[in-house]
């Protein structure tokens, strides 16, 4: 079975997201949520952690309120993370969750898509 949550919209309708699509497009989510609604795009701040490995952590400013993502492998992935914290803080408010709705809907169509044409290729 795989991670994630049910989100419910209006009482109608409950759409099942990977843990918000594995994060892949929780950056990509967070723009187009903030052009939408007519806020500043978030601006990051990512930092490698001390130690042997390379560990980076990303806090990101939107709409006048800092939030801090998870540990991530990469840059790229932290800053992913710590949108997904957002966009789960955004969730419960009830003047977000008709406008994410649509754009996670959106957004797990596409992840759908490029899954079948990766299952696709490993076919031929």
């Amino acid at each position: 079975m795989e991670k994630g949550f049910a989100l419910k919209h209006n009482g109608f309708e409950t759409i099942y997201i990977q843990t918000v699509l594995e994060t892949v497009f929780c950056k990509s989510i967070l723009n187009e949520f903030a052009v939408k609604v007519n806020r500043e795009k978030p601006t990051y701040n990512s930092v490698q952690l001390p130690g042997p490995l390379p560990v980076f952590t990303s806090t990101l400013v939107f709409d006048g309120v800092s939030y801090t993502g998870d540990t991530g492998r990469s840059k790229k992935e932290a800053e992913q993370l710590a949108a997904r914290t957002v966009i789960l803080s955004l969730l419960g408010n009830s003047w977000s969750t008709k406008t994410l709705y649509k754009i996670i809907q959106s957004k797990s169509k596409l992840h759908a898509a490029l899954d079948r044409v990766k299952d696709n290729k490993g076919i031929l």
